[in-house]
């Protein structure tokens, strides 16, 4: 099965246009920009992730590795989001039949891989240690 998954995705990534090579996150930020749509592969062989975006927005995730295979959601809560993916368009209808197999639903697991900077709102207030302090 996995090996069908890496030969199709293989076959895809042969007919379609190589854009460049970015982290994770210019991944995001310039297929939003270009409304990108397309296929970011990182890795090879048998372990591999796709990330499958339509219109500039990531809405599919393939994970192969040596234990089998995670389609979506799943797959997207295995980025660590040091990945650099090779960015490819492939046409829409293509994008479409992937998409529905592999639909990402969740996708601020995706926007810095779920870690979220929380902003400092006014000044800082004086810490002790043993005191934990928390501004909404």
């Amino acid at each position: 099965m996995c090996m069908d998954i890496i030969d199709l995705m293989g076959q895809i990534l042969k007919q379609s246009e190589y854009e460049g090579r970015f982290t994770l996150d210019e991944v995001l930020h310039y297929s939003s920009v270009h409304s990108l749509t397309g296929i970011g592969v990182s890795g090879e062989g048998a372990h591999a992730f796709y990330l499958v975006l339509y219109g500039g927005e990531p809405d599919g995730a393939i994970l192969v590795d040596e234990k089998g295979t995670l389609f979506g959601d799943a797959a997207v809560l295995h980025l660590t989001g040091g990945e650099t993916f090779d960015l490819s368009r492939v046409s829409p209808p293509v994008i479409e039949a992937l998409v529905s197999r592999c639909r990402v639903f969740e996708k601020s697991h995706l926007k810095k891989n779920g870690r979220l900077d929380i902003p400092t709102i006014g000044t800082p207030i004086r810490q002790r240690v043993g005191i934990l302090c928390l501004t909404v």
